[in-house]
């Protein structure tokens, strides 16, 4: 679960310590002894902290794309015999922070932070220096699994044809339906038969029932003869953000949350505990006529989940990140209209860390005047235009989208929330907010921000005043108490 309120109003204080710990863990198929060892008392166990470097999750627009952050932990020399029997490197470690009122314990603690070991190494100051990947390493492989390749049947062949299948059958008969796995329990199959890809509602032991061609993009061929390998495909259908939560839980055995609904080669069997539940981000992207069926698939095992999940996510507008204790899927906010977060004024800035403001990124590389979103089915294509405020020559940005359905209010959806981006180069603004507290932004909130210095390009009299503003990045240094944040100031918010 996200932070506690005791957590987050705590960290409004200015009297108060902030103790930091490390904690070994494990996922739903192995479990670990959650101690926590800090420089509390853990039965007679305890490590002393000598200091935390964490490197958030960081986004980039207007070409959506995410980096993964990692973390180290520096602790004393006398706690080297608990480290070498505790932390390995591969073992799943969080660092986890409680906030107390100055001379008592009285905070409980909470995850700030979660990744796998890599290197322990000790250091010239007498520490051991312990580092670790981030949301990165859980994303990019099985590690649970020890075939680590997620949908790891696919392209093996399943079956064969026992009859020739001709275009538009409703019913495909096979030698045996044996091995395939009913989706979400909602009665979706697929099935290649040469370069057609299809999708079946139904089956018994020698057919499937419900049988549709040319799926994801395929053409229809006039027949398949009998005899024809049948191939296994992995494939995930629904809303963006369901996809992700599903392919991140799921284990095959139905037990890790509501997500868990998929066999066990389609899922990396993260624990429920550290995935959000959130799907406010689900309804805020809900189409105006019809539903999204974005269908993510693939006819080969994939040894890097997290690189091909973004391949699917980051043209739709989503991404993956992680945020007070949690891993969650967001979509990139329309910041006109989304939910402000928190208002940051000219006093919440850091004195010795004071804000640059670029009137223009310079990491966005190319004016755009009109995204053409390509929909792979057919010769649909949904164009987003808008008003150039700046002067460079006008250029195109074409994004092919992995829809099969909905298709044009899909791509107006995603132009909502996309299109100032891309409506000429927008603004960056980069500081460092003093107080923890800001440690609760994540990247893909909306925040507000008024400053009787900063000025707006955009704006009549160049004030700027009540902008808002999208978190790209928000990361805490615990032991100087502030947050270093990146803003992006859309050019029409």
């Amino acid at each position: 679960m996200a932070w506690p309120a005791s957590l987050t109003t705590r960290l409004r204080e200015t009297a108060l310590h902030v103790e930091v710990g490390v904690r070994t863990r494990g996922s739903p198929l192995n479990p670990i002894s959650g101690t926590v060892f800090s420089e509390r008392q853990a039965g007679e166990e305890t490590i002393v902290i000598g200091s935390l470097t964490v490197e958030g999750e960081d986004l980039t627009l207007p070409e959506v794309a995410t980096s993964h952050g990692r973390f180290s932990v520096a602790v004393a020399w006398d706690s080297a015999d608990l480290v070498a029997r505790r932390l390995k490197p591969g073992i799943l470690v969080e660092v986890m922070i409680a906030a107390h009122s100055l001379g008592k314990v009285d905070g409980a603690f909470e995850r700030l932070a979660l990744g796998v070991v890599e290197t322990i190494a000790t250091q010239e100051d007498g520490t051991i220096q312990i580092g670790a990947q981030g949301l990165g390493a859980l994303l990019g492989g099985r590690f649970e699994y020890t075939n680590v390749a997620l949908f790891n049947r696919a392209g093996q062949v399943g079956s064969t044809l026992s009859a020739t299948y001709t275009a538009g059958d409703p019913t495909a008969s096979i030698t045996s339906t044996a091995g395939w796995s009913d989706l979400d329990g909602e009665g979706y199959y697929y099935f290649k038969i040469g370069d057609e890809i299809f999708r079946a509602t139904g089956r018994t032991g020698t057919s499937f029932t419900g049988v549709d061609g040319a799926r994801l993009g395929t053409s229809a061929a006039a027949s398949h003869a009998s005899g024809s390998d049948v191939i296994y495909i992995g494939c995930v259908y629904g809303h963006p953000i369901e996809i992700a939560y599903k392919i991140l839980t799921s284990t095959g055995l139905g037990t890790n949350g509501t997500f868990d609904t998929l066999p066990a080669d389609h899922g990396l069997a993260i624990g429920i505990d550290v995935v959000s539940t959130d799907l406010g981000d689900v309804t805020r992207t809900a189409l105006s006529l019809g539903s999204w069926e974005a269908e993510f698939w693939t006819d080969v095992p994939i040894d890097d989940p997290g690189t091909w999940l973004d391949s699917y996510l980051n043209p739709l507008g989503f991404f993956i990140t992680f945020a007070e204790g949690e891993i969650l899927c967001r979509a990139v906010p329309d910041p006109a209209t989304w939910p402000i977060r928190a208002i940051i004024e000219d006093g919440d800035w850091c004195e010795d860390g004071a804000p640059t403001q670029e009137f223009y990124d310079s990491r966005d590389s190319v004016e755009y005047g009109e995204v053409d979103y390509a929909i792979p089915t057919g010769a649909v294509v949904e164009t987003v235009t808008g008003t150039i405020r700046t002067t460079p020559a006008v250029a195109t940005a074409t994004v092919d989208l992995p829809l099969y359905e909905n298709a044009p209010t899909t791509a107006q959806d995603i132009g909502s929330r996309t299109a100032q981006f891309y409506l000429g180069r927008s603004g960056v603004l980069s500081g460092d907010l003093a107080g923890l507290f800001w440690a609760t932004l994540a990247p893909g909130d909306v925040v507000r921000v008024t400053s009787s210095w900063m000025r707006d390009p955009l704006s009549a009299d160049f004030s700027f005043t009540a902008k808002r503003c999208v978190v790209l990045a928000a990361v805490p240094d615990i032991e100087r108490a502030r947050v270093a944040v990146t803003l992006k100031i859309p050019t029409e918010a």
